[in-house]
């Protein structure tokens, strides 16, 4: 277990307040004639605002009133808790505790503004914000869950990576920001989200409440990072360097320059590969599938808690092989356009099938130089013109 800091949604995840927000959304919809259901709000919040309007009324609706209804939103909210009042969800400050006791770091990481959070300690009468080491909101991020940008903004306040850091939240929308930023996801059933939304979101440990998320953080902390590696730039930049390596291999051999290299779950070097397309014959002869096929014939049982590195993002194929061979984390230096990559296979379904943690932008530059000596394939052009390598 390498988890070194925790992360944790508020609203629903440890401020009761999720009723009030529906019920505040509701409001604002009536007042500008809209109709939506309350089941349809659920499922829309922990989202942010800039993102809610439009997943519940459409892009039509965000353009003409996006901004007035988030304002409407605002005042309803406001006026519903300080007429009904806020409490914190039972094992808040518990949990908070014993994080701090394992000495492990913590942050909020939330999609309300700072104003917001200033209110709801008010009207509870709890300073949550000085039980943690930091506080990243909507205000620290250029958008709203489930863009990455607000975990990603807590981890570095925190000054650690994204992969030894887990984030707890309630909503399938805190899942998404955090899978988006790399970070494992500890859901808890406090918000509209049931244990199996969650799991199929990608938690890697569901708790009925904080109480018992408390009582089990051990083993929760243990299924969010089954790696003993504790990653930073260094090791991340020592891992692609192998990578980088085996790409430049390729590269010499007529094949385009991507490279992957896989470690266990100490860290320790297993083994490189590279594309071999041209000299196989074979489109499906990939630089992680090759890396992954010298384990199978050498007998290597990677187990869990491996690490793939590949200078390029891994298409869907490679990331499905990489999960039935049981990587715990991707890292990777290039992305690749939008309608490729990592976000193009389903979540599993099985809880023995985790999706692996990601972690992109490592390196990106000395990707980008050896595709940069390969500009007569096509595809390595529009790679370079549509993926900048910063």
């Amino acid at each position: 277990m390498t988890v070194q800091a925790l992360l944790f949604d508020v609203d629903g995840t440890l401020v009761r307040t999720n009723a009030a927000h529906v019920d505040a959304w509701l409001d604002a919809l009536s007042a500008f004639r809209y109709r939506a259901g309350r089941a349809c709000i659920e499922a829309a919040i922990g989202k942010g605002g800039e993102l809610l309007v439009p997943t519940v009324l459409g892009r039509g609706a965000e353009a003409l009133y996006g901004e007035p209804l988030r304002r409407a939103h605002h005042d309803a909210f406001r006026a519903r808790i300080e007429r009904e009042g806020v409490t914190l969800i039972e094992g808040a400050e518990g949990i908070l505790a014993e994080a701090r006791r394992r000495g492990l770091r913590t942050a909020l990481a939330t999609s309300s503004k700072h104003e917001d959070l200033e209110l709801l300690e008010e009207l509870s009468g709890c300073r949550f914000t000085s039980w943690v080491d930091a506080v990243a909101t909507a205000d620290d991020a250029p958008a709203s869950e489930p863009a990455p940008h607000i975990v990603e903004a807590a981890c570095e306040k925190l000054g650690e990576d994204p992969l030894v850091c887990a984030m707890v939240g309630d909503s399938l929308h805190d899942a998404e920001a955090a899978r988006a930023a790399g970070v494992a996801f500890l859901g808890v059933t406090s918000g509209f989200a049931d244990p199996a939304a969650l799991t199929a979101a990608g938690a890697r440990f569901v708790a009925p409440d904080l109480i018992h998320l408390r009582s089990s953080l051990v083993d929760a902390l243990s299924a969010a990072s089954p790696s003993h590696v504790r990653f930073d730039d260094a090791i991340l930049a020592a891992m692609m360097d192998s990578a980088l390596q085996a790409a430049r291999v390729g590269l010499a051999r007529g094949e385009v320059p991507i490279g992957a290299a896989i470690f266990d779950c100490d860290g320790r070097f297993l083994a490189s590969g590279h594309n071999r397309a041209c000299e196989a014959g074979d489109v499906t002869a990939h630089a992680a599938m090759d890396v992954l096929r010298q384990l199978a014939v050498r007998g290597v049982k990677l187990g869990c808690g491996g690490t793939l590195v590949s200078t390029l993002e891994p298409c869907a194929m490679c990331l499905d092989a990489a999960m039935e061979a049981g990587i715990d984390v991707i890292v990777y230096g290039l992305a690749v356009p939008a309608e490729g990559g990592t976000p193009r296979p389903l979540l599993p379904r099985s809880p023995e099938d985790l999706l692996p943690r990601m972690r992109g932008g490592v390196c990106a530059a000395d990707a980008y130089e050896l595709f940069a000596e390969s500009l007569q394939r096509p595809y390595v052009a529009r790679l370079l013109d549509e993926t900048p390598a910063s």
